[in-house]
């Protein structure tokens, strides 16, 4: 999603604000609307989101410890096959060969 706002500068002991020009507001107002609304009806609050997009950034599964064969998911450790493309029990992504 393209940012529809102007990140705050982090400085030495704290945040310096942004300093918005209002007509550039006034003029944009409908697209960041529409852009809040269309987060807002998705039900999720940002945690969930973070947590959603960390889980659709493919990662390889890692080699299933001794005694154990096939794959493990990197994010729960679950089993996994080494054809799968998703994780069965927590969504990740995996890398595709």
């Amino acid at each position: 999603m393209e940012r529809l706002t102007i990140p705050d500068e982090k400085i030495e002991g704290g945040v310096r604000r942004t300093v918005i020009d209002l007509r550039e507001v006034k003029k944009n107002a409908m697209t960041i609307y529409w852009a809040l609304k269309k987060y807002e009806d998705t039900g999720l609050d940002p945690d969930q989101i973070v947590e959603l997009k960390e889980r659709d950034t493919a990662k390889a599964p890692e080699p299933a410890p001794l005694g154990m064969e096939g794959m493990v998911c990197p994010t729960c450790g679950c089993k996994a096959v080494p054809w799968a493309k998703f994780c069965d029990e927590c969504g990740q992504r995996f890398v595709e060969d």
